[in-house]
């Protein structure tokens, strides 16, 4: 992002993720169903999750592209300044592998439900050999991280699984990690840019980043895709190189893991959305980590969740406090959501009500839910990630069994 923006424009990006409010007649009461959340507001009960997620599924289903897609170049900012065409294929591919997640899981069992994913996973087979984006964009990487994910979920569920298509599905996942394994960097990692004057293969790499790829990978594998172990050896490593003593992930894989100032993003209030998916990445190896660091995790997530409100909407990466950027939020909480199952019975009620909490005052009266504005992938995969946070809340507030 380019630093030259007009005066009001982060006012008015907020303003314009804020829910449209109706005059009611009543003083306080909620429009169109919709909760009025503030940071006094008790968290919603179990029945207001349930139409929160129906809403978000509402929505996926009718953004869903002609092509079976999600997302697309639509609704571009000015400051976007990307013109590489495989960069956008791939930011699409990287939507459609959420949406598709997110109605296998909560999308339901009619025929419009089936055939919705039935076009996602299609467009994804069609347009599964991404190619590196530039000589240092290698965004593809989040279209190979989502996509495979996406498959692997169509692979696992059942009213998908032995679909005619099955062959092609499998064969695009089983490519979609050949590429996946010529970018991994040589400290085990995996990122989304490199120098573009150093050798071919890229030698950056995130703790997030590496996170979220061993998840995929590990979805991958349990429906049959071949998986190096060493592969996945290397990247769990590099993901505990970066844990810290006081709770936080570093940014970027390092050497030497170091902190920096007091100030950086690798303080822990620059560490909240890092947490979570590194966490849950991690369990995946031979040394996961206990129930009280897991809820040490969360309760640092939802204790400093202020600095994640503070970058909500705002246009320029990293400009919030402790580097925070807007595209963090809804990626932190989906990943929040994924680690409620591990909880012990009344820490995942507690964790689960804070995070539906969380997720449902950014939710618009459309159903959409989103944290940044670049485009139109921002809005799709960003209600994706909130309707599977809020599908792992409603499950967890299940009334206990008798």
């Amino acid at each position: 992002m380019t630093a030259g923006h007009a005066p009001g424009t982060a006012l008015a990006l907020a303003l314009s993720a804020l829910p449209a409010q109706q005059s009611t007649g009543e003083a306080g009461a909620p429009p169109s169903g919709i909760p009025r959340l503030s940071s006094r507001s008790p968290r919603p009960e179990r029945d207001e999750v349930a139409a929160a997620l129906a809403r978000a599924v509402s929505y996926l289903r009718e953004a869903q592209n002609g092509d079976g897609s999600w997302g697309g170049v639509r609704n571009m900012t000015y400051t976007d300044h990307w013109p590489n065409v495989e960069a956008h294929r791939s930011w699409t591919v990287a939507t459609t592998g959420l949406a598709v997640m997110a109605l296998l899981r909560h999308g339901g069992d009619d025929d419009g439900a089936r055939a919705a994913v039935a076009r996602g996973v299609a467009h994804l087979v069609a347009h599964h050999d991404l190619r590196r984006c530039d000589d240092w964009d290698i965004d593809h990487v989040w279209g190979l991280l989502y996509g495979l994910q996406g498959l692997s979920h169509a692979l696992a569920h059942p009213a998908h699984a032995q679909a005619a298509e099955r062959p092609a599905r499998v064969a695009a996942a089983t490519r979609m990690v050949e590429r996946i394994a010529d970018c991994q960097s040589p400290n085990g990692g995996w990122a989304y840019y490199a120098d573009p004057i150093a050798a071919w293969r890229p030698e950056w790499a995130t703790s997030f980043t590496t996170a979220a790829m061993i998840e995929a990978l590990c979805d991958a594998r349990e429906v049959g895709i071949g998986i190096e172990p060493r592969r996945l050896e290397a990247a769990l490593r590099a993901v505990a190189r970066c844990r810290l003593p006081g709770g936080a992930f570093t940014y970027d894989v390092m050497a030497l893991t170091e902190p920096g100032s007091l100030e950086s993003i690798n303080d822990v209030r620059g560490s909240l959305a890092r947490i979570q998916v590194c966490h849950l990445a991690l369990r995946r190896g031979t040394r996961p980590p206990d129930q009280a660091e897991l809820a040490r995790g969360l309760d640092l997530f939802f204790r400093h969740h202020i600095y994640l409100d503070c970058a909500r909407m705002r246009p320029i990466p990293h400009e919030a406090y402790h580097a925070n950027a807007g595209y963090f939020y809804l990626f932190g909480h989906f990943y929040a959501g994924e680690l409620l199952p591990a909880l012990a019975p009344a820490a995942r009620r507690d964790a689960a009500g804070r995070l539906a909490f969380e997720v449902m005052k950014t939710q618009e009266r459309s159903g959409a839910s989103w944290d940044y504005w670049m485009s139109e992938y921002t809005r799709s995969y960003g209600t994706a990630f909130a309707a599977m946070a809020l599908g792992r809340a409603l499950e967890a507030l299940e009334p206990p069994r008798s």
